[in-house]
This record gives structure tokens, C-alpha cells and sequence, in this order.
């Protein structure tokens, strides 16, 4: 995953690219975001409207997960 150096880094070279993730539970979560990342995304937007049955658990999981930095 990008650090905020690396993320500031490529933005003085590129735009970033931000692929909003709409998924409705965790396992459609983490391949849309693998999907978004192959595909040569930089940052994800966590869309957490999405998610049915959100829980700090499942929130935690979403994070501690993400291969891209979330928004």
C-alpha cells in the first residue's frame, strides 16, 4: 500500500486515480478493490452506504484489508 510520502510522490509526477468501491458485503468488497487495483487505481473510495449489516468488526476488516489507501 501507498504511504502518504509515496501518495504525495506520484502526485507531483500523475494525476492519482480513485476508484470508488460500491460493494455490499466484505468478500464483494475485496474483489472489486482487487479489481480496481489491477487495473491501476491508487486510492479507493470505501463507499460504506453500500455495505448491509456494517460492523465495527466488519469495518475494522475493511481497513486493516484494503491493498489501496481508502478515502
Amino acid at each position: 500500500m501507498l504511504s502518504t510520502k509515496d501518495i504525495l510522490s506520484v502526485m507531483k509526477e500523475r494525476p492519482l486515480i480513485c476508484t470508488p468501491i460500491a460493494a455490499d458485503n466484505f468478500d464483494s468488497y475485496l474483489n472489486l478493490l482487487q479489481s480496481a487495483k489491477n487495473m491501476g487505481s491508487d486510492i479507493a473510495e470505501f463507499r460504506i452506504d453500500y455495505f448491509k449489516n456494517i460492523t465495527a468488526e466488519v469495518l475494522n476488516n475493511v481497513i486493516s484489508e484494503s491493498e489501496l489507501p481508502l478515502i
